[in-house]
């Protein structure tokens, strides 16, 4: 009793760290990745098989459901995102009470994730709310629930509809935990990791199959595991020793803190498993159970993290590597003083960074449009003023398309701006990214929805010029850019967009 009490003690506390910052800033690419494809479903559009995701479907539902039930406003996602960074942050703390450590060091253990992992914006992501169900999932197969094996496989599938391969790393861990009984059986361990990560990776597509028809199994499968498999890695990826990035859009603060994130757990994870093997740590006991699976989870975060540059991404395998670290600090039977003295250090930069933050949001302005109302962004007068440009130039039923600026179809868009005009993506790949929407026959396809659902508005996005390692400029396609010259011109400029109307001939 006296944990489940402390249990909501954190959650309340971390919850409202979390909501200390929701109310500043935008994700334009990320979080309008949620919304909008949200929106979309609320349409009656099915992801994969009416639009182009890079992720499941779950996370768009649960988009629209929160849409559906509070109506348009940013506020009410972040609500959300901040009760699941809670929820995190949560069983985090309990996975290091049922690991044996006292409510002090679990206490501080969870007071570093939170101060740690809370640097990132709050916002709605597919990762951490697939983050939140393999962890709970986790953590309900090492409890003495009565069905505890059924409720965790189900959740498991769950998250994997919302993140495949969080889910995949979770069905590892939940492999290795049952091959573990008594002591480490491989046969079981191999039929375990066939059975489960087979179904968990199987289960999304064919739900998916069963709702969308063979078209949108097709396109999922194309979409979310041969592209981030073969290609993602190769556009984003961390290029060894991790210190560079193969693309060149995250700043260098982002790139040194995933470096330095992504190190330490490399090198933790090395003497963790070296003592495995050389039976220092005893698998016969429970603790060291539980210490095995959040190291199988947190070398597949650590891959998730390797292939996206940026500290944000490092943060899912934070969490399973704090509780570890801090478990393995009191195994050690190291002084309270000096493991004080560690989470100090560890909260003292990301603390730091946090407290600047706070402080640059002071100088910030509020959105005033019904969408982002509560909201504060530093250009939040010249968003309103775009949105309601939108607005006057455009019909509720009308489609448009928003895409980065001449030369630069290989970066990201702005998502977020669809959501904010209500106005629905023309066409069906509406998510610009490297390796994708660079291609001349996605680009074509773009071209061919604007003529059939006659895009009445394109806004053109200005970015900082960031090319690909991968790719050049002479191997991005011009198709689209010829296109939008030839049959739009340049009506208005606000703040780095263009807004451009179809010529009249």
């Amino acid at each position: 009793m006296k944990n489940h009490r402390h249990s909501i003690i954190v959650f309340i506390l971390t919850c409202g760290y979390a909501l200390s910052s929701a109310w500043f800033g935008v994700n334009l690419y990320d979080e309008g990745i949620i919304v909008t494809g949200g929106m979309r479903v609320l349409h009656g559009e099915m992801p994969h098989r009416d639009f182009a995701s890079l992720y499941p479907y779950a996370s768009y539902y649960i988009s629209a459901a929160i849409q559906f039930i509070f109506g348009t406003g940013l506020l009410s996602f972040r609500l959300f995102a901040a009760l699941i960074f809670a929820g995190i942050c949560t069983l985090s703390y309990l996975f290091s009470i049922r690991m044996g450590l006292s409510t002090f060091y679990g206490t501080l253990s969870s007071l570093t994730i939170c101060i740690t992992c809370g640097v990132a914006p709050v916002s709605l992501r597919a990762v951490f709310i697939a983050l939140f169900c393999t962890l709970l999932s986790l953590y309900l197969l090492t409890g003495n629930q009565r069905h505890k094996t059924l409720i965790s496989l189900l959740i498991l599938f769950f998250a994997s509809t919302i993140r495949w391969d969080i889910a995949l790393y979770g069905s590892i861990a939940w492999s290795v935990y049952n091959a573990t009984d008594y002591g480490f059986q491989w046969r079981k361990f191999l039929l375990y990791i066939f059975t489960i990560s087979f179904t968990v990776l199987l289960f999304p597509l064919f739900t998916l199959w069963a709702f969308g028809g063979e078209t949108a199994l097709i396109q999922a499968v194309e979409q979310t595991i041969i592209f981030p498999v073969v290609e993602f890695p190769s556009v984003r990826g961390l290029s060894l020793p991790l210190f560079f990035p193969r693309w060149d859009g995250e700043s260098r603060a982002d790139v040194l803190l995933a470096s330095f994130a992504l190190w330490g757990m490399i090198i933790f994870m090395i003497v963790t498993l070296m003592q495995l093997f050389t039976k220092k740590i005893r698998l016969d006991l429970p603790n060291n159970r539980l210490m095995l699976i959040l190291v199988v989870f947190m070398i597949g975060l650590m891959n998730q993290a390797r292939v996206r540059s940026d500290f944000e991404h490092c943060i899912p395998a934070l969490f399973p590597f704090i509780i570890i670290l801090f478990y393995s600090a009191a195994h050690q039977q190291i002084h309270k003083k000096y493991i004080v003295v560690m989470t100090v250090f560890l909260i003292a930069f990301p603390g730091a960074l946090k407290g600047k933050q706070w402080i640059q949001s002071y100088s910030y302005e509020p959105f005033t449009a019904t969408w982002g109302r509560g909201v504060y962004s530093e250009n939040a007068a010249h968003y309103d003023s775009l949105v309601t440009s939108i607005h006057n130039m455009t019909s509720p039923e009308d489609r448009i398309l928003i895409c980065p600026e001449q030369g630069q179809t290989n970066q990201s868009s702005d998502l977020l701006l669809y959501y904010a005009a209500g106005r629905l993506p023309v066409s069906y790949f509406y998510e610009f990214h490297p390796g994708i929407t660079d291609r001349g026959d996605i680009q074509q396809h773009i071209i061919n929805d604007c003529i059939r659902n006659k895009c009445r508005l394109i806004v053109r996005q200005q970015l900082k010029s960031n090319q690909s390692a991968k790719e050049d400029n002479a191997r991005i396609s011009d198709k689209l850019d010829i296109f939008i010259a030839k049959h739009y011109c340049t009506v208005r400029t606000i703040d780095g967009y263009n807004v451009m109307m179809p010529i009249t001939r």
